[in-house]
């Protein structure tokens, strides 16, 4: 690595996440340091795509208590577990992660500020940022302070407070130095971290006492250690601080002490008894067990020490005093300040009920966490709270733990949910009964924590394991699951349910056209139509794709049959509009009844998905209900058979086509014009319409082949009736997307058309908007090269995507047909006869000639011509025949 590369890695180690916790910027440094290559592998995903899952889980858990909270934090993290490239026992692995909360101009989280610091660096200045962990928050460390001339860079809440402010943040925009200390300490601070008290190596420094004046006036006695650091380009000073004032205010004077030392002494002194007058039976137990053991302890370690030393160590600055009660009131503090370690580490609150269950001890915290006032809960017992507009929980929920309450016995981590200002927390609490040596009973002593950000986890996990992303609905795992439990029950109490197979018809032209955004955008409007026609008891699901699934408990046939019925023409009837696209769908059904016959789940689904292709294969857009005997067959087992059938009839010329008339409506050059389709004839004669063999030859790559024995019969056809030939105008040959999009194919097509000597100006090919659109550039190349020899171009389904007027002109396109869907509402439909109106209006203006599809009737035959299109093609005109 380079030396520019290692400075950028030691800085601006930063990166931005949204509200969502996904990583919306990130710096490069902050990239190569997570062992990635660039920004671009972090930014759009969350830790759960960068991390092992364990360490993403800790991340982004306390992440998620930075935007519950809105308040900064530290944390430590060990690279080597973010990199898993990075050695383990690297030296610099340890760091930490500072985030910040990013607050709107209305005081709402919007993302968090993220930043990566090393440990200090040995014999260099180090940023305020890469403090070491322990000078920051170890060795009883109430407040962290940076300051550089009159401003103040950074705080820690507990500063904050200690000093009138009310938050960190608060304090960084409007506390100055000045403020907070006189001149005289002011000069003494900068002395300290000048003339080399101050230790740049990252040890705990020297202790200073410190005479500082909080916000409101008041006088606050300081202990602090006094460190250099680098703030930027420019030199800083951390202070890292006790409040010695609070930290008095707690314990037994000096004085006190002393008095009190004696009685120690005498085997008739009782400290503990003396110690506990005038306080609440469940504060004299703690002290009976507590403080006077451990007062005892030290007192004697002291005097043990004072015999041994001949000359006193040197105390720390503020505390002068070398005698017995000096030590013990030091350990007193120590032990306290452990206790308050021991008690923040392990729990965000603490708690205390009498005997009879009143609350008499509450944590700030848990005032703040519940919302109440302080003189709400104290005197009041956890029947009572129930009561409160805050709790949310299920009626019964906290009946087991009253019980455990009356009962005296301990209890671990009970959990309820509690409502304050709209939002919902979670709590969990635990607690021990406290009794005296005669087993008397005096309360409870508890200890609990906010666990909403973790709960919020675990249940956002639980979530999107079992519903799909995309639509909300649930996934495919969950609805098998639920069709398996209904399964179960119908082997006991015999009841019936349905199960339907939804499968989307047309839904990749969708995506083939406009992308997998307006696919996934089609995806959830249409999930939200269903979710819409379902009953509430019903289970909706999206399988997978295109797929979803419907679960009717305990519902007939007919009254599955009418929903389904119902979900398929809400979609068929359905217009999905993407930008200047619009497009329409169709949907095919399975259903079968879900009983007690089924072995097993799997042969349930098989038998709906049987169901559902069956559909398809039938025309599509419509509703299949299985039923046992011939015909039902897998999924596979149909799509390989009309393989095998399709492959069959290539090689034994069972092949064949029909004609259907084109019919003039205006001043048209006289002649035949018709279009030819492919029709497949079975071993015994029965002969196949296209829709039932065609979705199985798109999938498996069939279509191709089929073009070129469709263009191979046509010319064929001409070339055995020379009357017929003479007098055509042009024959239209439909082509998929798989032939005019092969270059190569294009030759073969001309030198098939050659070498049979039929004009090519008589031969005109078809290709659908939808497909020609999606491979533009393809289509493009191929149209203008078979163009060239005098071959023609129609363009069907026109209007299907009205995107496709701006690329008309510019493509070799002779016809237009208009969409039947359009066509055959006109005589109804205001908007689909003016749309029909406009297109036809347009296509003139570019010298194309129009087709309407899907005339049935005299009727509809006279509007079209009334409109002005050139030629009609419908049953009202002729019926497809079948060649000979």
């Amino acid at each position: 690595m380079s030396q520019a590369d290692s400075s950028e890695l030691q800085s601006d180690r930063v990166a931005l996440k949204d509200q969502h916790l996904v990583y919306r910027a990130c710096s490069t440094a902050f990239a190569r340091s997570l062992g990635k290559n660039s920004p671009d592998d972090i930014i759009g995903k969350t830790d759960f795509d960068i991390f092992p899952r364990q360490v993403a889980r800790e991340q982004m858990a306390l992440d998620s208590q930075t935007i519950f909270s809105a308040q900064a934090d530290i944390s430590a993290i060990n690279l080597a577990e973010l990199d898993m490239g990075r050695p383990a026992n690297q030296a610099n692995n340890q760091a930490m992660i500072v985030r910040t909360p990013v607050l709107t101009a209305d005081e709402q989280v919007a993302g968090i500020d993220i930043r990566l610091v090393s440990g200090p660096q040995p014999s260099t200045l180090r940023s305020a940022l890469t403090i070491d962990y322990q000078t920051l928050f170890n060795e009883g460390i109430q407040g962290s302070l940076i300051i550089s001339g009159k401003a103040v860079l950074f705080a820690n809440d507990n500063a904050a407070h200690v000093l009138g402010f009310a938050n960190a943040q608060s304090m960084i925009d409007t506390g100055q130095t000045q403020q907070i200390f006189n001149p005289g300490e002011l000069e003494r601070i900068n002395e300290f971290s000048l003339d080399g008290h101050a230790d740049v190596r990252g040890d705990l420094g020297e202790r200073v006492a410190l005479g500082a004046t909080s916000r409101d006036g008041k006088p606050v006695r300081l202990i602090a250690r006094i460190t250099q650091v680098q703030w930027g380009a420019a030199s800083a000073i951390l202070l890292s601080f006790v409040d010695v004032a609070l930290a008095e205010s707690s314990i037994p004077t000096l004085n006190h002490l002393k008095s009190r030392s004696h009685e120690s002494e005498s085997p008739q002194g009782n400290l503990t008894k003396t110690t506990t007058a005038n306080v609440s039976p469940l504060s004299a137990a703690t002290t009976a067990t507590t403080v006077a053991p451990n007062t005892a302890k030290a007192a004697n370690a002291a005097r043990v020490k004072l015999k041994s030393v001949a000359t006193p160590a040197k105390p720390d600055v503020g505390l002068t005093s070398t005698s017995e009660s000096d030590v013990v009131l030091q350990n007193l503090r120590l032990n306290l300040q452990r206790y308050r370690h021991y008690t923040s580490a392990a729990a965000d609150f603490f708690w205390e009920i009498d005997e009879k269950l009143m609350f008499r001890v509450v944590s700030d915290q848990l005032i703040n966490i519940l919302g109440v006032p302080r003189e709400y809960l104290v005197g009041r017992t956890t029947e009572q709270l129930i009561d409160h507009p805050g709790n949310v929980n299920d009626s019964g929920h906290f009946d087991m733990h009253l019980q455990a309450l009356n009962d005296h016995q301990p209890f671990r981590d009970f959990e309820f949910r509690w409502s304050v200002g709209g939002e919902t927390r979670v709590l969990r609490f635990s607690g021990v009964p406290v009794k005296r040596n005669d087993g008397q009973f005096l309360g409870y002593r508890g200890v609990g924590c906010d666990v909403t950000a973790s709960v919020r986890e675990a249940e956002t996990t639980a979530y999107h394991a079992n519903h799909d992303a995309l639509t909300g609905l649930v996934n495919r795992r969950q609805f098998e699951r639920k069709v398996s439990e209904a399964l179960e029950a119908s082997r006991r109490n015999r009841q019936a349910h349905a199960l339907c197979f939804l499968d989307l018809d047309n839904f990749k032209i969708v995506n083939d056209t406009c992308g997998h955004q307006a696919g996934d955008e089609l995806l959830r409007q249409l999930a939200q139509m269903f979710d819409q026609l379902v009953r509430k008891s019903d289970v909706l699901g999206r399988l997978g794709g295109d797929e979803f699934g419907v679960f009717l408990y305990k519902c007939s046939v007919p009254e599955a049959l009418k929903l389904a019925n119902q979900i398929r023409h809400e979609v068929e009837n359905f217009e999905f509009l993407w930008e200047e696209n619009r497009f329409t769908v169709g949907v095919s059904v399975g259903l079968v009844v879900v009983d007690d016959r089924w072995e097993s789940i799997e042969s349930a689904f098989s038998a709906a998905d049987s169901a559902c292709y069956i559909a398809k294969n039938e025309g599509r857009n419509r509703v299949v209900v299985y039923r046992e005997g011939e015909g039902n067959v897998s999924n596979r087992k149909v799509a390989t058979r009309w393989v095998e059938e399709i492959n069959t009839a290539l090689e034994e010329n069972r092949l064949r086509l029909a004609w259907q008339k084109i019919q003039p409506l205006g001043q048209q050059t006289d002649g035949l014009r018709c279009e030819v389709l492919l029709r497949l004839e079975m071993p015994d004669g029965k002969i196949i319409n296209p829709q039932s063999f065609l979705p199985s030859a798109e999938r498996y790559g069939l279509t191709a082949a089929l073009d070129v024995r469709a263009v191979e019969l046509t010319l064929a056809w001409l070339l055995k009736n020379p009357e017929i030939e003479r007098n055509l105008r042009h024959v239209s040959i439909n082509l998929s997307s798989g032939s005019f999009t092969n270059l190569d194919f294009a030759d073969e097509l001309i030198g098939m058309i050659a070498k049979s000597g039929i004009a090519p100006e008589k031969l005109c090919f078809e290709l659908t908007e939808t497909a020609t659109i999606a491979n533009l550039s393809k289509a493009s190349e191929f149209m203008h090269r078979v163009a060239a020899t005098g071959s023609r171009f129609s363009i069907d389904n026109f209007g299907s995507g009205l995107s496709s007027f701006a690329y008309v002109r510019k493509l070799p396109i002779d016809f237009l047909k208009v969409d039947g869907l359009l066509i055959k509402d006109i005589l109804d439909d205001p908007t689909d006869f003016t749309m029909v109106k406009a297109i036809n209006d347009i296509v003139k203006s570019m010298g194309k000639r129009t087709v309407a599809e899907f005339v049935e009737t005299p009727r509809l035959m006279n509007a079209v011509s009334d409109i002005g299109i050139d030629f009609a093609q419908g049953f009202h005109v002729g019926k497809p025949e079948l060649i000979n």
